[in-house]
């Protein structure tokens, strides 16, 4: 699959994404904070108003109809109405108890709908073809008795205010989506860089160039790259002991196949010289053993490198190592653990390991051995210690490779098969010397290893 480089991008846009709507919000929510203040502002101003209104007109005007329209009283409270638009540029509705038009400088203006108040509400704030439009409604009251309703009406310039809002929130918009796109696209870039750095060196480094990742912060993507670099130098130690290992095991095996091919050369060459040689059938002979010698490395070869599959069955510790403790002689010791603890192992193959291990140890002048069988909260360690001479330092750390020996007999491969079916159950084994004792450590995972039942 060919992978894009698109991880900005969508960075970018989700980043984008969530400052718009932060920033919208906030918007919305300044937007309704000022616009509400100054809401309460035009309704301080409106009552203050009616007030005056209040106190310069009589409950009489509540009275007036259409027939006293060219009446005196009725110019007199028209003309205090007109002043008030005048001086405030607001239209006033003088209403009856049937909600009827008495007095209005609103020449068109005939009944009014008080839909607003069913919900107790006595002003309202809207745009009418984008113009804003301020209603206001009050009871007119004479000794506590609601005589009438005086309905106010601002509209157009006097609310421009409203308008210079209502424009500027468009513009703060705008600002806001700017900013946010700029603001994002910075922020993925400046963090994506150090993706894309992190990449460009893991593909020279899978390219098999010497590289290591820069840090340069110390945050968790920080810790990742140092983790990466670590995770690289871990690798090539390994592949440079792996490299060890191969010219090792390659030396072993050139070792152990040149010897055999040595004395077969020699033996046809005197065959050849004397071909009419009485011992030329018992050099023949000779020939067959060396053939067959050569069969038995290359088979104990092609064994090691094959990749058995574990035949795991259920069995006691107790059961297993009493088994191999009366064939060697050897002290079986249990630490912290119940000998009836129940295991699943490859009884063949993990047989064969703990042989080559006690084998050893007596080819290598053991006259005591002891296997200490542990367990602590997550790991079964089982020790073989003897108390033969200690392995030199310089080769302690080779034991384990195929066909490295420093016997005169034997291929080497013993230590390494045993190694082999270790790591088979999930497992490692390890050599300490301690105390003056060679020490063989094989250490299990708990939960690869343990069976929670027991076995009648």
């Amino acid at each position: 699959m060919k992978y894009k480089k698109i991880f900005k991008w969508e960075l970018f846009s989700g980043i984008s994404v969530i400052l718009i709507i932060s920033f919208v919000f906030f918007n919305f929510f300044v937007y309704g904070f000022f616009l509400n203040l100054l809401d309460k502002e035009l309704n301080n101003r409106l009552q203050l108003i009616s007030d005056e209104l209040q106190s310069n007109i009589d409950d009489i005007v509540f009275t007036f109809t259409s027939a006293e329209k060219y009446s005196k009283l009725y110019e007199k409270y028209l003309n205090i109405l007109e002043n008030t638009k005048k001086r405030w540029a607001v239209d006033t509705v003088l209403l009856n108890l049937r909600w009827q038009n008495c007095i209005s400088t609103i020449p068109e203006y005939k009944y009014f709908s008080p839909d607003f108040l069913s919900i107790n509400i006595n002003n309202i704030t809207y745009f009418e073809n984008g113009i804003p439009v301020k209603e206001y409604i009050r009871p007119f009251k004479k000794n506590n008795i609601i005589k009438g309703y005086i309905y106010m009406k601002m509209k157009g310039n006097i609310l421009r205010q409203f308008i210079s809002i209502k424009k500027n929130q468009y513009l703060i918009f705008l600002i806001i989506f700017i900013f946010a796109l700029i603001i994002s696209f910075v922020f993925s870039y400046l963090f994506t860089k150090r993706i894309d750095n992190t990449i460009t060196i893991m593909e020279k480094i899978s390219r098999g160039e010497n590289k290591t990742i820069t840090v340069t912060w110390f945050d968790e993507f920080s810790y990742l790259q140092e983790q990466i670099n670590k995770m690289v130098l871990n690798l090539k130690e390994l592949q440079e002991q792996r490299t060890k290992e191969i010219q090792l095991v390659a030396m072993g095996l050139a070792h152990e196949i040149k010897n055999p091919i040595a004395a077969i050369y020699n033996l046809i060459e005197i065959i050849q010289k004397k071909p009419d040689d009485n011992k030329n059938i018992e050099r023949l002979n000779n020939i067959k053993q060396e053939i067959m010698r050569l069969n038995s490395i290359t088979d104990k070869f092609i064994h090691f490198a094959k990749e058995d599959n574990l035949i795991k069955e259920k069995v006691q510790l107790k059961s297993f190592f009493k088994f191999i403790s009366e064939q060697f002689d050897i002290n079986v010791i249990y630490k912290n653990i119940n000998e009836s603890q129940i295991i699943e192992i490859d009884t063949i193959l993990m047989e064969r390991a703990f042989k080559n291990l006690i084998k050893n140890s007596y080819e290598a002048g053991a006259k005591n051995i002891d296997i200490i069988i542990e367990k602590n909260e997550k790991f079964l360690s089982i020790c073989l210690i003897d108390d033969a001479k200690l392995i030199p330092d310089d080769i302690k750390d080779k034991i384990f490779i195929p066909f490295f020996t420093t016997k005169q007999t034997g291929m080497g491969i013993g230590l390494a098969i045993t190694k082999n079916i270790i790591e088979k159950h999930n497992g490692k084994i390890e050599y300490k010397s301690l105390e003056n004792k060679n020490r063989f450590e094989i250490i299990i995972p708990i939960e690869k290893i343990f069976i929670n039942e027991e076995i009648t």
